[in-house]
């Protein structure tokens, strides 16, 4: 799992290619790279976060075959909490998948794709039932 880590003016990211994001669907190995990719980072920032099989299957709903993953570590507006959000960005358009409801962090959503991209292997199947 190759993931690259960004520092940016609205904060330190770290992202992970579709390619390498959707390895980890179907790849046991992948996805637990991927979850001490993701509890490396967090610890950086003093939080305990390890992406969930859900928080990973939403994402997958709206990344598609190409795009990047983009997980933040946000700040509450007052106090000192933290916590992990995950964004996709496909072409322009920048999506929140894993967000706080609020700026304090205490009402997580996870934004899930009702209509996702089928996969390139669904795809295949069902024209191979359809013949």
């Amino acid at each position: 799992m190759m993931v690259e880590f960004i520092e940016q003016d609205s904060g330190n990211q770290l992202t992970v290619s579709a390619s390498e994001f959707l390895k980890a669907d179907k790849n046991q190995e992948e996805y637990a790279s991927l979850a001490m990719a993701t509890d490396a980072y967090s610890a950086l920032f003093g939080i305990e976060y390890i992406i969930p099989r859900n928080e990973y299957d939403a994402v997958k709903s709206w990344l598609g075959k190409t795009g990047t993953v983009i997980f933040q570590v946000c700040d509450a507006r007052y106090g000192n909490d933290r916590w992990c959000e995950v964004y996709v960005l496909r072409g322009a358009r920048l999506r929140k998948v894993i967000y706080s409801l609020d700026d304090m962090g205490r009402e997580i959503a996870i934004n899930v794709n009702p209509t996702p991209e089928p996969t390139p292997k669904t795809t295949a199947a069902k024209n191979k039932v359809g013949r």
